[in-house]
């Protein structure tokens, strides 16, 4: 997949001891077909665009994924980990091009020990 199309980068601000984050709504995807996602570690992006610090990979560790599309939570508990392009041999984790509804889309912990306060999570989405 060429990765020099569309792209939205979010961050997820983290609070310890909170097992679930829904994202906001981001009007430059709204009706936009995503067809592959990143997750970014710590190691090789150490502060967002408004610089926060990213998640320590532990947290990263036991984050999941899911996503609503069409009204249904089709892509769920997919681990972020997966979708870490060093994890895959540089390539994005694809999926079929897809409306997303960020606003009842959400990432979870499965573990929240590892969450610090005021750090983010870094997911970029790449659409048509």
């Amino acid at each position: 997949m060429d990765k020099s199309q569309n792209v939205e980068t979010i961050a997820v601000r983290l609070t310890a001891a909170t097992g679930k984050y829904t994202f906001t709504d981001n009007q430059n995807m709204v009706g936009r077909k995503v067809k592959a996602i990143e997750t970014h570690l710590l190691a090789n992006v150490a502060k967002s665009p408004n610089g926060e610090t990213v998640c320590n990979a532990n947290a990263q560790k036991c984050a999941f994924l899911t996503l609503q599309i069409g009204g249904m939570e089709r892509i769920k508990d997919i681990p972020l980990n997966s979708m870490v392009l060093a994890n895959r041999n540089g390539n994005l984790f694809e999926i079929d091009p897809s409306v997303i509804t960020l606003p009842k889309s959400y990432v979870s912990f499965s573990d929240v020990s590892a969450i610090v306060t005021g750090e983010v999570l870094l997911i970029t989405f790449y659409f048509d």
